[in-house]
C-alpha cells in the first residue's frame, strides 16, 4: 500500500468495470510522471493511492490535496519562526561567548594581582579563625596545624625583626582588628624585615577590610619587596650622601672665601700702600720705580686670585671647548719658559725633558697651559730652597690618536694622605704648613682636573710626605699633519705707528686715558667715542681713508662695540670695509674673544 490515512477514504462503487477504468486512470498518471488525483463531485481534489493483494483485490485511499502540499502562509510562518529562532540561538551565543570572555579576563586579573602576593590569608574576626588562600610550601608546613589566628600572629610575629616584633603583634591583633572592622572600606599596610630559610628579606604586609563584602572578615596580604626596598634604602643613601657633600661643599666654599678674602686683600692692600708711598716718599727715581714694580707684582698676583675664580666657576658650567691645530711642543716649550727663571731666582732646580714624535694635535693649548702651570707652580709653592722639580713629556704611541704621558715630580714637602684623598675637592686647599709665604686659592688641582676629564684624559697624583709629589698625567690626543706656513718678516717687524689717526672708543674714562697717553706716546693721533653710537657717527662724519684703525670696547652703553663695528662694515663707504677695528674686552673666555671674528 503506498498509504494509508484512516480520514477522507474515498468510496469506489462497487462496479467492477468503473473500478478498472479507475486503476487504469491511475497507472496512466504513474506513466506520465504526472500525480495521481480525482475530483469529487463537489470539485474537491484527492490524492488517490491503491494497493493490489496477492488475491487480485484493489484497494484505493484518497487523500485532501491540501493536506498533502499545505498552503504557502504556513510554510512562510514556520520560515519565519525557524529564522528567529535561529537569530536567538545566535545572539544567545554571542551573549555567552562575551560574558565567558569577561569573566575570564577579570579572573586573570583576579589571578594576577593575586600573584603579586606570596601569602593571603582570609580571618573570620568572630570565629577567631582563618583560612590560607594562597602561601609558600614553607610556610604551608609550618601553619599545617594551627587553626587559631591568635596563635598564626604569634608564630608570624616570631619570625620578624626584633624592633617590629613587637608592633607587628600589637596591630594585626585579633581585638584590633575587630576594631578596625566598624570602619568602612580600610586599608592598611606596613614593612618590615622577616625570616626566610635564605635570610631576612623586606616584606610588606597589607589589611584589608572591606565592611560591604563582610564585615566580619579581614584579608591580610604579605608580599616580597627585598628588590624595591633595597632600592629605596640606595636611593635615600644616595640622597644623604648628596646632601652631605651639598653641605660640605658649602661649608667649604664659605671657608675658602673667607681665604679667598683674605688673599685678595692682601696684595690689594699693598697696591694701595705702594701707591701712597711712590706718590708721598718716593725720594729718587729708582725707589719710585721699586714701589712700581711692587705694585706690578701685587697686581700680578690678585689677577692670577681672579682668573682661578673665573676658570673654576666656568669649568663647573661649561665642559666644552672647541679645539684647533696646535703644536704641542711649541706649546709646552713656551709655557716652561718662565720656569726656569722663577728656579733661579728660589734657588731651585728645574729641568725638562720633551719627547715628541707628532707635535701637531688638535687639543686647546690654553687647557695644556692650565695643566702645566696649576702643577707646576704647586711644586715651586710646596718646595723648599734645593729642592729639585722636573718634567717629563713623552710620546707613548704612534698612529692617528696618540698617547702623550706627562710627568711633573718634585722632592718638596709632599701631600699629607687626608689631604691627598680631597685633593680634587672645590675650595679646598692644604693649610699644614701655614707659611705666610706660600699664597695659593686652593683652587689649581680642581682645574687641572676638570681641564683633563674635558680632554678624556686620565690624571694621578702620587706623593709621601717628607719625599715630594709626582702627578701624572696621560692625554689622547687626534694628530694632524704639519701646515704649512710662511713667515712673514714684514708682519714680524714693529710697525711705525707715527702720525697715524686713530679712533679709540671707550666708556671708561680711566682706561681711555691710559691708552691715549700710551699710544701718543707712539706718536699717534686720537680722536675719542664714548659709545658704539657714537663712534658710528664720527667715523661716518669723517672723510674717506681718515681713520687708520678703531680701537673699539665691546662692552659699552647705548652700543655695544659688536654691533657699531658691524653698523660701520655697513657703511656706503670704500675705506667701511677695509679699515682696521680691533676689539677691546676684559672677558677671558674663548667664545668672548673670538666673538668678534665670527660672521652675524
Amino acid at each position: 500500500m503506498l498509504q494509508s490515512i484512516s480520514a477522507d477514504t474515498a468510496r469506489i462503487p462497487a462496479d467492477t468495470a468503473y473500478a478498472e477504468n479507475v486503476l487504469a486512470y491511475i497507472k496512466t498518471q504513474k506513466q506520465n510522471g504526472k500525480g495521481s488525483f480525482i475530483h469529487t463531485v463537489n470539485d474537491k481534489k484527492y490524492g488517490i493511492f491503491y494497493s493490489i493483494s496477492p488475491k487480485g483485490w484493489v484497494s484505493f485511499i484518497t487523500v485532501p490535496y491540501k493536506k498533502i502540499y499545505p498552503t504557502p502562509w504556513i510554510f512562510i510562518s514556520a520560515v519565519i519562526i525557524l529564522c528567529i529562532y535561529s537569530v536567538f540561538t545566535f545572539l544567545s551565543y554571542r551573549h555567552e561567548k562575551r560574558q565567558n570572555a569577561e569573566s575570564k579576563f577579570k579572573e586573570e586579573t583576579i589571578e594576577f594581582l593575586g600573584n603579586m602576593y606570596f601569602c593571603i590569608i582570609r580571618v573570620n574576626l568572630i570565629t577567631n579563625t582563618f583560612r590560607a588562600i594562597k602561601t609558600t610550601a614553607e610556610l604551608k608546613e609550618k601553619i599545617q596545624n594551627i587553626t587559631d589566628y591568635n596563635e598564626l600572629i604569634e608564630f608570624l610575629s616570631a619570625q620578624i625583626e626584633k624592633n617590629a616584633s613587637e608592633d607587628f603583634l600589637k596591630f594585626f591583633s585579633l581585638n584590633n582588628l575587630q576594631g578596625l572592622s566598624g570602619k568602612q572600606n580600610e586599608e592598611y599596610s606596613g614593612d618590615f624585615r622577616g625570616k626566610f630559610s635564605a635570610g631576612y628579606r623586606w616584606i610588606n604586609a597589607r589589611l584589608i577590610i572591606n565592611k560591604s563584602f563582610n564585615s566580619q572578615e579581614a584579608i591580610l596580604c604579605f608580599r616580597d619587596i627585598e628588590n624595591e626596598k633595597q632600592h629605596q634604602i640606595n636611593e635615600i643613601r644616595l640622597l644623604q650622601s648628596s646632601l652631605e657633600q651639598a653641605q660640605k661643599s658649602g661649608q667649604a666654599k664659605n671657608e675658602f672665601f673667607a681665604k679667598m678674602s683674605h688673599d685678595m686683600r692682601t696684595p690689594l692692600n699693598a697696591i694701595m700702600g705702594y701707591i701712597t708711598l711712590a706718590g708721598q716718599l718716593a725720594e729718587t727715581k729708582q725707589e719710585f720705580h721699586d714701589y712700581l714694580n711692587k705694585i706690578a707684582s701685587s697686581s700680578d698676583h690678585l689677577l692670577e686670585l681672579i682668573d682661578y675664580i673665573l676658570n673654576v666657576s666656568r669649568m663647573e658650567n661649561d665642559k666644552q671647548q672647541t679645539n684647533s691645530e696646535i703644536n704641542l711642543t711649541e706649546c709646552i716649550d713656551s709655557c716652561l719658559e718662565q720656569f726656569y727663571s722663577l728656579a733661579a731666582t728660589q734657588n731651585k732646580h728645574f729641568k725638562a725633558v720633551t719627547d715628541i714624535r707628532n707635535p701637531y694635535v688638535l687639543s686647546s693649548c690654553f687647557k695644556i697651559r692650565q695643566i702645566f702651570n696649576n702643577i707646576i707652580s704647586n711644586s715651586f709653592k710646596y718646595s723648599p730652597e734645593g729642592a729639585e722639580i722636573s718634567v717629563n713629556v713623552r710620546q707613548l704611541t704612534d698612529g692617528k690618536h696618540c698617547k702623550y704621558e706627562i710627568t711633573i715630580s718634585d722632592t718638596g714637602y709632599g701631600i699629607s694622605k687626608k689631604f691627598l684623598d680631597k685633593i680634587f675637592v672645590p675650595y679646598s686647599r692644604e693649610n699644614r704648613f701655614a707659611s705666610s709665604s706660600v699664597q695659593g686659592t686652593g683652587l689649581g688641582m680642581n682645574i687641572v682636573k676638570n681641564i683633563v676629564s674635558s680632554l678624556d684624559g686620565e690624571l694621578l697624583i702620587n706623593s709621601e710626605e717628607g719625599k715630594g709629589t709626582t702627578a701624572i698625567i696621560v692625554l689622547t690626543l687626534e694628530t694632524t699633519e704639519k701646515q704649512k706656513t710662511q713667515n712673514n718678516t714684514e708682519n714680524s717687524a714693529e710697525l711705525d705707528l707715527n702720525g697715524k689717526t686713530l679712533l679709540l672708543v671707550d666708556d671708561n674714562h680711566i682706561n681711555m686715558e691710559i691708552l691715549e697717553k700710551l699710544l701718543t706716546i707712539k706718536g699717534m693721533v686720537c680722536e675719542k667715542a664714548y659709545n658704539g653710537l657714537e663712534a658710528l657717527t664720527v667715523f661716518e662724519n669723517s672723510p674717506e681713508q681718515h681713520f687708520d684703525c678703531i680701537l673699539m670696547d665691546l662692552q659699552m652703553p647705548v652700543m655695544g662695540g659688536l654691533e657699531s663695528a658691524q653698523k660701520i662694515r655697513a657703511l656706503n663707504r670704500n675705506d667701511a670695509q677695509t679699515v682696521p677695528i680691533v676689539a677691546l674686552t676684559a672677558n677671558a673666555f674663548a667664545e668672548d674673544i673670538i666673538a668678534p671674528l665670527t660672521p652675524a
